[in-house]
C-alpha cells in the first residue's frame, strides 16, 4: 500500500475542497489560451455559433471578413470579422459552399471533380457579368485555385 506525507495529502484535499466549492459556486474553468466561442447575434447565422459557423459555412466567413473591410461596415460584422481573424485564419483557404443551383451544398472542390461542365458554365456566366454575388464568389474561387478551367 503507498503511503503518502502529510503535505501531499493536504494539498490533495485543498484541491478537492477548491473544486467542490467551484462546482457549488457554479465557477467553471477552461483552459488557458482556448479560443472563446462567440454567438452571432445578426443575420441569417443569429443564435450559432461562430466555431458551426466555419464548420458549416466557410463562404459566409469568408464574406464577413471581406465586408468587415468596408467603412460603413456594423460594429457585429466587425466583431464577428475580429473573432474569425484570431480564431480561425484557415477560413480565408477553405473551398466556400455551393448555395444556389443543382449542386447545392456541394463545396466549390467538390463540384470541380464532380461536374466540371458545370464549372465551366459558372465561369462563362460570371464573364457576362449576370452573375449574382454567390456565383461570382463561386467562380473567382475556380478561378484563383483550379487555374485549368476555361469559360
Amino acid at each position: 500500500m503507498a503511503t503518502y506525507s502529510r503535505r501531499a495529502v493536504r494539498r490533495l484535499s485543498m484541491v478537492a475542497i477548491a473544486l467542490s466549492f467551484s462546482a457549488w459556486a457554479g465557477v467553471t474553468f477552461s483552459a488557458p489560451g482556448a479560443p472563446r466561442d462567440m454567438e452571432v447575434t445578426f443575420g441569417k447565422h443569429a443564435g450559432q455559433m461562430m466555431s458551426e459557423i466555419v464548420e458549416e459555412d466557410p463562404g459566409w466567413c469568408q464574406w464577413a471578413i471581406r465586408t468587415s473591410e468596408a467603412e460603413d461596415c456594423g460594429h457585429g460584422l466587425k466583431q464577428v470579422a475580429g473573432w474569425l481573424m484570431k480564431n480561425a485564419p484557415e477560413v480565408m483557404e477553405m473551398p466556400p459552399k455551393v448555395n444556389f443551383g443543382k449542386h447545392k451544398g456541394l463545396t466549390v472542390s467538390q463540384l470541380v471533380e464532380e461536374d466540371p461542365g458545370y464549372c465551366e458554365w459558372i465561369l462563362r456566366t460570371a464573364e457576362t457579368g449576370d452573375a449574382g454575388p454567390a456565383l461570382a464568389e463561386v467562380a473567382a474561387y475556380i478561378q484563383k485555385h483550379h487555374p485549368g478551367f476555361q469559360a
